[in-house]
């Protein structure tokens, strides 16, 4: 066979070799898309990096006739993968040149990405487990998330100062081999940046290989969020840090029930956001800035308010954050019975969604968890819930006292001037996905009802005037009956 696939090649290796192989030797061996089989000079050649060779062994081959031994594997980097003996015995015999099955180009997978300028989250995970199909792909929860919920770019000129340590942002245990890094890795592959901007998903031994080399830029494929009129400038701006982090002095002037009540309202006002025609684009693009990095489980400086409100919540005791009255604050934080995960997912649901149901059920669960006892808050949740039926003068009220519970708590949060603009509009206009136009069979019950309503009308004026009740009850039911319809039709005014 002139030609070998991988897969072909490596069931020959496990047949040849009879032994179980390490994951990251399957590895190397990966890097190689196919493997053909040529006549090389025998010098061109050399045992893998660390073989130490049994003497008797090749000694043993030397005195006999190899021209029936199995051919020798050569990675496309000129190593040895099969055949270190057979090779040492030739040479001793010799030999000039030899046989050998030679390793060309990159895995299918590589290739086929390393020219794509896009990649959806999908399409990145699959190359993802593909790339480490030899250790049956990538595994961690969170990392999966963060992968799925991007659009990655690749940027060909990636600057390696923005990267920080080689620290694992998803606490996998990253063991740089630096032998195997300076060695075979492909510095032409792109690395896959993490979310936070910092750290790699994938490219760890080239981003050690590159530094050591003096290189100061790699090609890298970079989270991207879709957004609208939120606008976040991800690639060549630095990430500013949340508002209320940057003014609250690392939130030290804030107690542990400032930020159980600041979570809730800034939940409470996303929420309404989503509603309004005017403030919706930016309440789901802030939802899913907040939601893309998972269940708060990390310290993100550069996160939304809620996302950093909800990490203090879900984490009272990080040394990240040292909020004021420590003692009192972090018994109060470890009392709450905050579901992150929740939390997460509701708001994720809304920003891919539009809407989400149950939100009633979701905020008294979110009141219990995070212990908020202020009718004050309750009263704003039912009129919030029910954002969409209010009258004009009820939305200006709840927008106004919310306002003012945020200049009592925070006046620097991130969401005041957007509900400062709410309380200017003359009207509110509801978004298509929660206006609620009335059905036909509303309407057909509003003209049956009027029509009995109009019958009997009509019946007890033919009566008083003495005239043909028939008459006057046919009339009645059909004036009822219209006046049905209509009514059936309105709108709730706002």
């Amino acid at each position: 066979m002139d030609t070998m696939t991988l897969d072909q090649m490596l069931s020959k290796l496990q047949k040849d070799m009879k032994e179980r192989h390490h994951p990251d030797w399957l590895g190397w061996v990966s890097q190689n898309k196919v493997f053909k089989l040529k006549n090389i000079d025998i010098d061109s050649v050399s045992p893998a990096d660390g073989w130490q060779g049994n003497k008797d062994n090749i000694d043993n081959m030397f005195k006999s006739n190899l021209s029936d031994a199995p051919i020798i594997v050569v990675h496309k980097n000129g190593g040895i993968i099969d055949g270190n003996h057979r090779h040492q015995a030739l040479k001793k015999q010799g030999a000039k040149t030899i046989q050998a099955y030679v390793g060309e180009g990159i895995r299918e997978a590589r290739q086929m990405s390393i020219h794509k300028d896009k990649m959806t989250g999908d399409e990145m995970r699959e190359l993802l487990d593909k790339k480490h199909a030899h250790d049956d792909g990538i595994h961690v929860p969170e990392m999966i998330y963060d992968v799925r919920r991007h659009n990655w770019v690749l940027i060909n000129n990636y600057p390696l100062a923005k990267l920080g340590s080689l620290e694992d942002p998803y606490n996998r245990i990253v063991d740089t081999d630096d032998d195997y890094a300076m060695r075979d890795s492909d510095l032409s592959e792109p690395i896959v940046i993490a979310p936070d901007r910092k750290s790699v998903i994938d490219g760890n031994h080239r981003v050690y290989k590159a530094r050591e080399m003096g290189k100061t830029h790699l090609p890298a494929y970079f989270p991207m969020v879709k957004e609208n009129k939120f606008d976040f400038k991800l690639i060549d701006n630095e990430i500013t840090e949340g508002r209320l982090l940057r003014t609250t002095n690392n939130f030290k002037k804030l107690t542990g029930r400032d930020v159980a009540d600041l979570l809730y309202l800034n939940s409470l006002v996303i929420y309404i956001m989503a509603k309004d025609s005017k403030q919706s684009d930016f309440a789901l693009g802030y939802a899913r800035k907040t939601t893309q990095y998972g269940n708060y489980t990390l310290f993100r400086t550069h996160a939304t308010d809620m996302y950093l409100l909800s990490y203090i919540v879900n984490n009272p005791d990080s040394k990240q954050i040292k909020l004021k009255d420590t003692i009192f604050s972090k018994r109060f934080l470890n009392s709450c019975k905050f579901d992150p995960k929740q939390h997460s997912k509701f708001f994720y649901k809304l920003a891919t969604q539009g809407k989400v149901p149950l939100a009633t059920t979701y905020f008294m669960s979110l009141e219990n968890q995070i212990k908020i006892n202020d009718s004050r808050y309750k009263s704003w949740r039912r009129m919030a819930v029910d954002w969409e039926h209010l009258k004009y003068r009820s939305r200006q009220y709840i927008v106004a006292k919310i306002i003012q519970e945020f200049r009592r708590i925070a006046i620097t949060s991130e969401l005041v001037s957007n509900l400062q603009t709410m309380t200017k509009y003359r009207s509110y206009d509801i978004t298509d996905k929660y206006s609620r136009k009335p059905s036909t069979g509303r309407k057909v019950a509003g003209a049956i009802a009027g029509g009995v309503a109009g019958r009997y009308a009509g019946k007890k004026i033919a009566k008083k005037l003495g005239k043909d009740s028939d008459k006057y009850k046919k009339v009645g039911t059909g004036i009822g009956a219209i006046a049905g319809y209509w009514a059936g039709g309105r709108q709730r005014q706002k």
